[in-house]
């Protein structure tokens, strides 16, 4: 109730302000001070008053139109572009309407617009980089390639043009190879950049170069850390075991790259995080990790079917691997506690129940249940 009457206190003395200002040179500095606090609809009623006042005013009218670009009122916006443009060529006023023309998904007029600016600015390189998203999206990959690569001529020590550039190459030309260039060398420009990072993983992931998909996991973990931003690293962990589980397997066998990822897990101490890290390990077949992992998740959570059943799976994956039928019996057990606790059928892995009482036998029971569910399938 006190922000309510607050923030109603402060139109209210705006409106007021804006009531007794006349001049249109002393309005628009007050209206750019609103503009720049972001308090865009107040902003707007002193810029509508200007041209009231003052219908030739060509500042007023390209505000409005950036005001009611960020009010989203995208028609509006262009309107008063158009006017401001009447009254003056301003290559600010072609690129913020271009900017509207692609909110608008009108990538033509889009392209006209920044056409337009580049003709009476040729080193804007925003301009640039924008003709490169417009033909981008008008299917032109080649050209948005030279427009996304003339941007970075003009700013080379700017990493957001080489971002740009390389999601160009990755994502419309599927050219892996000159996409990790570009994110190279935007994580040179700033190598605490997690978001390149990201990028750099997927590239070197299409790639196949463990070792750098590595060094990008660590990086990763690094800059998320520094910038305290939420870590994507369960995530990023199980779409590289989804994808790849040979690359993954690989990856997660080095030493470095465990060690970070059970700081990151200790950090989070979420059983969720713990758990979708197991998983990943047991897909890329790196079972005592995943063991430790699992372990870690059902210490949090005990009673959650999936927890167990992800413990289960790396166990038997493990005992498999070193022939060892207590490691396949502690497997057993923890299948158990997971169908104890289980909600719905999805949640155990029953190809693995079936397999492991075979191997073991004397089963027959927990065997018959599985294969039922087998047969529904």
């Amino acid at each position: 109730m006190k922000n309510l009457i607050n923030c109603v206190t402060k139109w209210t003395n705006v409106m007021k302000k804006i009531d007794e200002i006349s001049d249109p040179k002393e309005l628009m500095k007050y209206s750019e001070i609103l503009f720049e606090e972001e308090r865009y609809k107040e902003a707007l009623l002193g810029y509508q008053k200007i041209i009231k006042l003052k219908p030739d005013f060509f500042e007023a009218w390209h505000k409005q139109g950036e005001v009611y670009y960020y009010l989203a009122m995208d028609n509006e916006s262009i309107a008063s572009f158009k006017k401001a443009l009447q009254l003056k060529e301003d290559k600010l006023v072609w690129f913020d309407m271009g900017m509207t023309y692609t909110e608008l998904e009108e990538y033509e007029n889009a392209q006209e617009c920044f056409e337009k600016t580049l003709a009476m600015d040729k080193n804007y390189t925003l301009a640039w980089n924008n003709l490169g998203f417009t033909f981008s999206r008008l299917g032109d990959q080649q050209k948005a390639v030279e427009y996304f690569s003339r941007a970075t001529e003009l700013e080379p020590k700017d990493p957001y043009f080489w971002e740009n550039l390389g999601i160009q190459y990755y994502q419309m030309l599927k050219n892996y190879q000159e996409a990790a260039k570009c994110y190279e060398k935007a994580v040179k420009l700033d190598p605490n950049y997690p978001r390149i990072w990201e990028k750099l993983f997927y590239s070197y992931t299409e790639l196949k170069k463990g070792k750098k998909v590595i060094q990008a996991i660590m990086n990763l973990i690094k800059g998320y850390q520094e910038n305290n931003d939420d870590l994507p690293i369960s995530t990023i962990l199980f779409l590289l075991a989804g994808k790849d589980s040979e690359l993954a397997q690989e990856v997660f066998s080095d030493n470095k790259l465990q060690k970070n990822v059970a700081k990151y897990a200790k950090a989070s101490d979420a059983a969720q995080e713990y758990n979708r890290i197991a998983w990943s390990f047991f897909m890329g077949k790196v079972y005592s990790k995943g063991v430790d992992f699992s372990k870690q998740a059902v210490i949090r959570d005990p009673q959650f079917a999936a927890f167990q059943d992800t413990l289960a799976c790396n166990l038997y994956g493990l005992g498999k691997e070193e022939n060892d039928e207590a490691l396949l019996q502690d497997a057993l057990k923890a299948f158990k506690e997971a169908i104890k606790y289980q909600i719905n059928d999805w949640d155990i892995s029953w190809e693995i129940v079936s397999a492991l009482c075979e191997i073991l036998g004397d089963e027959d029971e927990l065997l018959q249940k599985a294969a039922k569910y087998l047969e529904e399938q």
